[in-house]
Parts: C-alpha cells; structure tokens; sequence
C-alpha cells in the first residue's frame, strides 16, 4: 500500500490506488465499497478548520478500471467527493463524588500535649470514564478557623502520596501526583489531618473538593473532563476530652388510646465512656441550700477558679457556674 500512496502536493494532496482487488459487479447491479482510514486519538491537527476530502481526481481521470465479462479492459469516470472533520477523540472523565465511609458529623479526640495524626476527615472516591487518566494536582478547601490542623494529608490506600500545611488561602494542594485509574474503575483517595497539641476546645475541622481543584491527563495527554460537583466531609469537632455514648438497649410501650395522639413510656440504656479523661455530667438545682458547704465556683466563660466561704464571692447574677464541694450538689447552676 506504501508504493500506491503518491504524494502530489505536500501536505496537502496525495494519490492512493488500490490494486489486485476482485470482485464482481453482476449486470444492471451495483457494488458499495468503503473507505476507512485510521487515525491518531489525539491528531496533531485536528477541529473543524481541518477537513479531509476524500475523492476520485477528477471526471477526465480513468479512475476505476476493469475487466468486462469477455475480457476486455474497461475505464470508467466518475467525479464523487466525500468530506469529513478529524477531530480529537473523547477525553478521559473523571467524576468525583462522597465515599461511604467518610466520617460521619462528630469529633476528633485530640491530646494536650502532644500532636494526633492521621484523624480521617474525609474518603472521595474518583471515577475514570473514556480513557485511563492520571491525577497530577488535588486542592482541597479546608475548614480550619481556629488553626488547630497541624499537617493535612493524602493516602491512595495505606500509601502516604502528599503532606501539605493549609495556606493563607484555605487550601491544602497536593502537586506533582502520580495517581493512575484505568478507565471504567473507581479509585478512593482518603484525606487526614493532623491535630497540634492542646487545640481550641470544640475547634471544627472539615475538608471539601470542588472539580476545577482536579487536574490531571488523559492516556493521550489531553487534559481531563471534570463532571462539576463539590465533595464535602462532616464537621469534626475537636477535643481533648469527649464522652462516647454506646446504646445498650430500649424499651418502648405505647401507652394511647385509640383515637388519640401517639404517647409512649420509653426507657432508653446507654453506656458512657470518657476519652482523654474524667468527664462530669452536670446536674440542675433551681435552689442551692443555704448554709451549703462550697469551696470553689468555676465560670463557664472564660475558666477562671475562684475560692470563697461566703456569699460574697463575686459571683455576677444570672451567670453559669459550676460548682465543686459537695457530694450531692456538685454541678451546674446559675447564680441569684
């Protein structure tokens, strides 16, 4: 086929003939043949100023020739044209979207003096369509206002990929990624954060991705198709102590009558464990009895401890306080 491909003009015009074919075309009938051409995924000139006629020269030129039934050599004309487009093919996608397994909305148990790493915030699970396609750069929008997220982190798997701080701007970007996904398969990428020691108590912590902060390449270098969408995580609320409450059973009774509305006695059993140390569950008295024994009283807005042995103890009315000293009424109450 080489030898047949006669170039006429350069890079513009070319002559292809087609020998040592057979076939038969009966009397009276008609034979359709069909030219195909294979070309480049990604051609290097490509896009609707780029057309491509394919034609027989010209209505002078014996184009097609044969032999008749008895032999005889026969020359026919024919003036026909066909145009088509090259273009690219379809880019590889990539469609972000929310893991099942992210955390759901609660905390993370920090400590108070030393860092916690490796607190997964969120898993974002990324699905190729049309071509393999290769993660170079992920950006994600973290939420982090009281700036207690020491390291934020990339895992493909158990395999650390990136480890970036967040910047002035709020983002964590990981660059220079190397992560493959061959097309039609899904890929979990899940990001984690590292907690500096003695963080801000109930500091929210959260991480996001929006599609144009995805970039990557496809099989043929073309730069990915991003389905629009924006993958965001749970608020985790950071601690450095928290109760964790387990159900250990109910028991529910309906007690209404027909045609009333629904009332029910209900028991409801829970564990309590304290993380990260003693965690004291207050208790409401409307009237602290007089002459009751109290040794300090702790405000609820800033912490500060005061010490006092009668009732002018600087207390301010209608303030929170908690107070310690005795068995039966330790606790929170508001002062009058």
């Amino acid at each position: 086929m080489k030898d047949n491909f006669i170039e006429n003009a350069f890079g513009s015009n070319y002559t292809l003939r087609f020998d040592n074919i057979n076939f038969s075309v009966p009397k009276g009938g008609f034979k359709n043949l069909i030219v195909k051409a294979s070309v480049l995924s990604n051609p290097e000139i490509k896009g609707a100023n780029y057309e491509y006629t394919f034609a027989f020269t010209n209505a002078t030129t014996n184009a097609i020739r044969g032999k008749d039934g008895v032999g005889l050599d026969q020359y026919a004309n024919r003036a026909t044209t066909n145009q088509v487009t090259v273009d690219s093919s379809s880019t590889g996608t990539v469609t972000a979207s929310l893991n099942s397994a992210t955390p759901k909305l609660g905390f993370i148990l920090g400590n108070a003096t030393a860092t916690t790493s490796n607190k997964e915030i969120l898993k974002t699970d990324f699905k190729v369509e049309n071509k393999d396609v290769t993660i170079k750069t992920l950006a994600y929008t973290m939420t982090d206002a009281s700036s207690v997220v020491s390291a934020v982190k990339l895992y493909d798997g158990s395999t650390l990929v990136g480890s970036v701080a967040i910047d002035d701007k709020g983002k964590a970007t990981f660059t220079n990624l190397n992560i493959n996904i061959a097309k039609d398969t899904t890929k979990t990428l899940t990001l984690s954060v590292d907690i500096k020691p003695n963080p801000g108590v109930g500091a929210v912590v959260k991480g996001a991705l929006v599609h144009t902060d995805i970039s990557g390449v496809d099989a043929s270098d073309n730069s990915i198709t991003k389905t629009v969408v924006t993958v965001t995580g749970k608020e985790q609320r950071v601690y450095t102590k928290s109760p964790f409450m387990a159900l250990v059973s109910t028991n529910i009774v309906k007690t209404t009558q027909a045609g009333s509305a629904d009332v029910a006695d209900a028991t409801v059993i829970m564990n309590v464990t304290a993380n990260g140390g003693d965690i004291y569950i207050n208790k409401t008295k409307e009237v602290l009895p007089v002459g009751t024994a109290i040794t300090k009283a702790e405000t609820s807005d800033d912490g500060t401890t005061t010490t006092f042995t009668a009732n002018g103890h600087g207390i301010v009315n209608g303030e929170s306080v908690t107070i310690y000293g005795t068995k039966s009424y330790d606790g929170t109450y508001t002062a009058t």
